[in-house]
């Protein structure tokens, strides 16, 4: 079964790492936080997919991201 000329898990992969990089982006959430909350039990595993899907990794991303609510 395809949608949008994806598979469905690739699909739904692919939802789960722009959930994830929202929740980063507009949230305080850290990196096991952020795994969890996209369904992901085992944080290694986030990390690795963020990464293969954003090409940096997820702590890093944090690092790197201009301040969140800054005043």
């Amino acid at each position: 079964m395809r949608y949008c000329g994806k598979s469905v898990f690739n699909y739904f992969r692919e939802y789960r790492m722009q959930k994830a990089m929202q929740l980063l982006d507009e949230t305080r959430t850290n990196v096991s936080q952020t795994a969890w909350q996209v369904g992901y039990t085992n944080v290694s595993h986030f990390s690795e997919s963020f990464r293969k899907r954003f090409g940096i990794l997820p702590k890093q991303y944090l690092k790197n991201r201009p301040g969140l609510f800054e005043g």
